[in-house]
């Protein structure tokens, strides 16, 4: 933690992706951002409160290039304070199970900050691994990798800096391919996101829990994705045959309008849920009332300002981050000038309400998953005994993975 340190990050969510780290760090961090999100004078205000300093990419103009001496000054100089730097070094933004070439920045600026200020800066490669990154509430699997030292590239360096910066580059590289959950082919997405799903509902997973320190579920999810990368191409008959059955099995369900977790063995009935459902219900629906404002409207400013799909769950988050505490401040004040103190007592436990509807939906999924299904077999006998068993075969056809047996 005493050391000057340099998060070299893949890229797959936006501005989230700095969120992510943070979360999981004991110091202030200050991250690189693409220069034209500094284009009016209120953005680089915002930018600089939240700790973001301004790369100029060729994309954005090659004249503009000099100014990265400023960045990396800048870099230096929070270094020299103790604290961190978050660097995503592969340049761009795309979402996707996918780890592209690293840019040379990364290494430019530890030995830049070596050279200037003595600093043996380590530069620590992080994984970010998103479950449903559109979605509100998913999962992202934070891998932390062995630190790279500055100091052990010098003496490359000092003989041709071209070759320092591109074996240190390297060596980030291959770090973070080991931190990072990689489909090879974007034609195989479809067969290995229908697998991850699968695999992940075969677990009992916790949700109500924000962080878990554990490998278990990143390395099953890997070990998913590298057995469908092994079977495109060294067996390709095995890979057909399971792409084939997987599209089968999703058009099933999507025909009888059921999920793959209500197909699941794992999804059994919990005690507790069912309590939390029968006894939590008005709480839910006074948060979901306090919701509703927020959500809809940073839906509707993501839907309006965002034409990509890169930056529409990172501008839904913080327009619905901004919204929802402008609105707790503003119902804080009327409730004060009322003199109203049980109206005061409510406003003050409208996160707890607000995040008890986020649960009582997430308990209420799995039920009615079971309604559904429950028709379904009403309507065709036999249905889910056929479902369980096409389920079962891509399982065998995928192969033995770790926690999960054969």
């Amino acid at each position: 933690e005493d050391k000057p340190i340099i998060f070299a990050s893949n890229h797959p969510n936006s501005f989230i992706d700095a969120t992510s780290i943070a979360f999981h760090l004991k110091k202030p961090i200050h991250t690189l951002v693409r220069s034209d999100a500094f284009s009016s004078p209120l953005a680089r205000w915002a930018m600089g409160l939240w700790n973001l300093i301004p790369v100029y990419r060729g994309q954005e103009g090659r004249d503009k290039l000099h100014k990265n001496d400023e960045t990396f000054t800048t870099a230096c100089k929070v270094l020299e304070k103790g604290e961190w730097m978050v660097v995503f070094s592969e340049g761009l933004c795309v979402i996707g199970k996918r780890l592209r070439r690293l840019k040379k920045g990364t290494a430019r600026m530890a030995f830049y900050a070596y050279q200037t200020t003595g600093l043996d800066v380590h530069v620590v490669p992080v994984g970010l691994n998103y479950t449903y990154p559109f979605q509100t509430r998913c999962e992202v699997m934070v891998g932390f990798g062995k630190p790279l030292r500055t100091a052990d590239y010098m003496a490359l360096f000092q003989e041709n800096e071209a070759k320092a910066i591109n074996a240190l580059t390297l060596d980030i590289t291959t770090v973070l391919q080991n931190e990072v959950i990689i489909i090879d082919k974007k034609e195989s997405e479809a067969l290995a996101e229908t697998m991850l799903v699968i695999t992940r509902n075969e677990q009992n997973l916790i949700h109500y829990k924000w962080a878990q320190p554990t490998r278990e579920r990143f390395e099953l999810e890997k070990a998913v994705c590298e057995r469908i990368n092994t079977l495109e191409v060294e067996e390709p008959e095995a890979f057909s045959e399971l792409a084939g059955a997987a599209e089968e099995y999703q058009l099933l369900l999507g025909r009888h309008g059921i999920s793959d977790r209500s197909i699941s063995y794992k999804s059994r009935k919990n005690g507790l849920r069912v309590l939390f459902m029968l006894f939590a219900w008005p709480f839910a629906i006074l948060g979901a009332v306090i919701n509703l404002v927020p959500s809809m409207t940073c839906n509707l400013i993501a839907n309006s300002m965002v034409r990509g799909t890169v930056f529409f769950a990172s501008v839904r988050f913080g327009s619905g981050f901004i919204l929802y505490v402008l609105q707790f401040l503003i119902a804080i004040i009327a409730a004060s000038v009322i003199g109203n103190w049980i109206g005061m007592i409510v406003v003050i436990l409208f996160p707890l309400f607000s995040f008890c509807s986020i649960l009582y939906r997430e308990a209420a999924e799995p039920f009615l998953a079971w309604v559904k299904l429950t028709m379904a077999k009403i309507l065709e006998p036999g249905l889910l005994g056929r479902m369980r068993e096409k389920r079962e075969v891509l399982l065998t056809r995928l192969g033995p993975l770790p926690g999960l047996g054969p």
